[in-house]
């Protein structure tokens, strides 16, 4: 997703990909929120702990996506952009600390976590360079 954000201006960011949807802008400050939410899992999963974010009731999932744009509505995308920086690398230093037998098991909660975040992040940067390639007889990318 960060390669399909490459190069956008703050100004272009905050353009909505369809009518009455979310920006660049929006989805990176909602996957930002949401890698937060994963690097706690993964933390607790580490100690063994019970890894609550699997618990997330679905239907709090729009609410909390969007309390996360309206809370980064301030924040430019290129702070986002860092703050989502620092955060990955937070995700995988603790992916490096996982027993390979984690990420190879069906059904371990770690496994689950980083596929439905790989997932998602892959179907938001298909989203954005969508929106990014130029329409039949535009004047050229956005």
């Amino acid at each position: 997703m960060l390669a399909a954000v490459a190069g956008l201006s703050e100004a272009q960011s905050r353009q909505p990909l369809e009518a009455g949807g979310w920006s660049v802008h929006a989805i990176l400050a909602h996957r930002l929120f949401w890698e937060r939410r994963e690097v706690e899992a993964l933390g607790q999963h580490l100690l063994g702990q019970r890894v609550e974010l699997l618990d997330f009731p679905s239907k709090r999932l729009d609410a909390a996506n969007a309390a996360a744009v309206r809370t980064m509505r301030g924040m430019t995308a290129a702070a986002i952009l860092r703050d989502l920086a620092r955060t990955r690398a937070a995700l995988l230093d603790l992916v490096d600390r996982l027993p390979r037998d984690d990420l190879n098991a069906p059904g371990n909660d770690a496994r689950t976590l980083l596929g439905v975040a790989l997932t998602h992040d892959r179907e938001h940067a298909a989203q954005i360079r969508a929106w990014r390639e130029p329409a039949a007889g535009a004047a050229g990318p956005r």
